[in-house]
């Protein structure tokens, strides 16, 4: 197992450490995105990380640094010429607030498709 540090923290400090994202990836080359900080886009162009290359995708709490990413993935994943789709992994309870509270207003509907996050 590698796990590999897309940031480092908060980018308060001025610096481009982006947030505290990171992509484990098991010896049968697989890879899970552990959070997704709204700056995870960044992050893995700037680590040679395509969305592609993503398995999957662990939430650990919702603050922001580590959920805002989210609607820009989903998008990415749904519209993307490659897309894929992937496996979502969390506590259910946390899970079903992240749809709730901050994805559901974003991407409820699209395409006149109604969405959900399971």
């Amino acid at each position: 197992m590698n796990i590999r540090f897309l940031g480092v923290g908060p980018q308060s400090s001025g610096h481009d450490q982006y947030h505290s994202n990171m992509v484990v990836t098991s010896r049968t080359g697989k890879k899970m995105l552990i959070d997704c900080g709204g700056d995870v886009r960044f992050s893995l162009a700037e680590s040679g990380i395509a969305l592609t290359d993503l398995d999957a995708v662990y939430i650990s709490h919702l603050h922001s640094d580590h959920i805002g990413g989210m609607e820009w993935l989903a998008l990415s994943t749904y519209f993307g010429k490659d897309s894929k789709r992937f496996a979502l992994f969390g506590e259910k309870l946390l899970l079903g607030r992240l749809w709730n509270n901050s994805l559901k207003g974003g991407l409820e509907c699209i395409q006149l498709k109604r969405m959900r996050l399971f």
